[in-house]
Formats: structure tokens, C-alpha cells, sequence
């Protein structure tokens, strides 16, 4: 059954601040031009974009709902990409020439394709094993980077970590309007929070560490040794950086 869906697009206008010129624009097709609801160029936001406005339009459209006997549609999974050098469309038409792939393109060749959704999705899925084989034989892919990621503090939760992901990303903005007075205040502001957060969540941990160890003491000693040696660590690597600032 079709019925009719909203869509509400927004994009990026490429148009400068004294609306000299029009870079990018929004183009349809004469059908579907009484489907489009509305139009609009917001104004210029320099936090937004350097030279971009905001283009949004809201588009009409039909669909149909799936039944129950419909097949999903099965999509490969292209996640390995591949390093492309000027040597690789040799490499690849080479491999494809090769007995192995000639194989492959002569049985897909061969084949009958229905017009059926089983039918095309095979007949795609194929075509594609054919391509992924010939490039995974000829082309390099790139080395994955291990990166070792430190571990977060017990303290340092998802709202502490919210907040330092909002300033970093500020900082950025900051970083292209460092004039903007608006702009650094509200910087500013978001580190003040950040810290303030910070030092009342290792307060509260603190705070936290020092009421199990009441409790502890008699109920379970070797928890209650372990936090012990755990703020004694905590303690010395405090002391470190205190003495290595001390020395820079």
C-alpha cells in the first residue's frame, strides 16, 4: 500500500556572507516539483560553517510498506577498503585476465537471471565476489592502527566524559573565531564547568573509598587491603607528577 512520507532534507548552501554568489543549489526533476513542500536558506552562522548557509526543503514522497512475505534485501558488506596506486588498474585487469577469475566471468556468464528478488540479489552478490576476488589478490589494503587506549578512571563517568567531548569539540570552533568574544566566553564557561565536574567527581569517589573502608575493615579485610594499596598507588603516582612539574 503507498502512502505518503515527509522528508525533511537539510544541506549546506555554498553562498558567502554578502550573498555575491551561488555555488551549490538544489535541483528536480519537473515531476516531482509539485512534491516539494517548502524551500528555505537560513541565514549565515559563522559557528556553523566559514562560508556555507543552511539549505533546507521538505520533499513529498510515496512508499510502500513491506508486506510479510517480502525478502529483505540482502546488502554486502563492504567494509575493507584498498590502497590505489597508479600500478593498480594494471594489477587488477591483470587478475582478472587470470584463469581463476576468467572461470568465475564465464559461469557467471553463463548463468540465467530471473526476474525475481532472489534471482538479482545472487546474481549481484556474484558479480561482486568476482570484483572483491580480484581485488583482494592484486591491491594492498591498508594496516589497521592499534591504538592502546588508557583507561578511563573509575571516577571519570559518562556525564564527566560528555562534558570534556563537548569542550574539545568547542575548542574547535573556538580555534577558527578565537576573536569572537561570544564564542570565547561560552569556551570558557564550558571549561569552567568541565573542571568543576572533574574535581567534584574525584571528591565524590574519594569520599566513596573512604566510607567502604569503614565498613570493611571487620566484614572483609582483603577488600579492604586492596583499597588501601589502591589509594596508596594512587598517592604515589600524585606524588610523581608533583616532583617531575616540579623539576620541568
Amino acid at each position: 500500500m503507498a502512502e505518503f512520507l515527509v522528508i525533511h532534507l537539510v544541506i549546506l548552501l555554498a553562498i558567502p556572507p554578502n550573498g555575491a554568489s551561488v555555488v551549490d543549489y538544489v535541483a528536480v526533476s519537473e515531476e516531482i516539483l509539485e512534491n516539494v513542500l517548502y524551500f528555505k536558506v537560513s541565514r549565515f552562522i559563522p559557528t556553523l560553517s566559514d562560508c556555507h548557509c543552511k539549505l533546507e526543503w521538505e520533499l513529498s514522497a510515496k512508499y510502500c510498506v513491506p508486506g510479510e512475505n517480502d525478502i529483505p534485501i540482502q546488502l554486502k558488506n563492504m567494509t575493507p577498503n584498498y590502497i590505489w596506486t597508479d600500478c593498480s588498474a594494471i594489477k587488477f585487469q591483470e587478475t582478472l585476465s587470470s584463469d581463476t577469475l576468467q572461470n568465475y566471468i564465464l559461469e557467471f556468464n553463463n548463468s540465467t537471471i530471473q526476474f525475481t528478488q532472489t534471482s538479482v540479489d545472487d546474481a549481484s552478490s556474484k558479480l561482486s565476489n568476482i570484483f572483491l576476488s580480484a581485488a583482494n589478490l592484486s591491491l594492498k589494503r591498508p594496516l589497521k592502527k592499534h591504538t592502546n587506549k588508557q583507561k578511563n578512571k573509575k571516577w571519570f563517568d559518562a556525564s564527566l566524559q560528555q562534558a570534556r567531548t563537548n569542550l574539545l569539540n568547542y575548542g574547535k570552533i573556538y580555534s577558527r573565531f578565537p576573536y569572537d568574544p561570544i564564542i570565547k566566553n561560552h569556551f570558557y564557561k564550558l571549561n569552567r564547568e568541565y573542571s568543576k565536574l572533574r574535581k567534584y567527581k574525584y571528591k565524590q569517589y574519594k569520599q566513596s573509598l573512604i566510607s567502604q573502608l569503614d565498613s570493611l575493615h571487620e566484614e572483609n579485610p582483603k577488600l579492604y587491603w586492596n583499597l588501601i594499596n589502591e589509594l596508596q598507588e594512587k598517592n604515589e603516582t600524585k606524588k610523581k607528577n608533583v616532583e617531575y612539574n616540579h623539576q620541568l
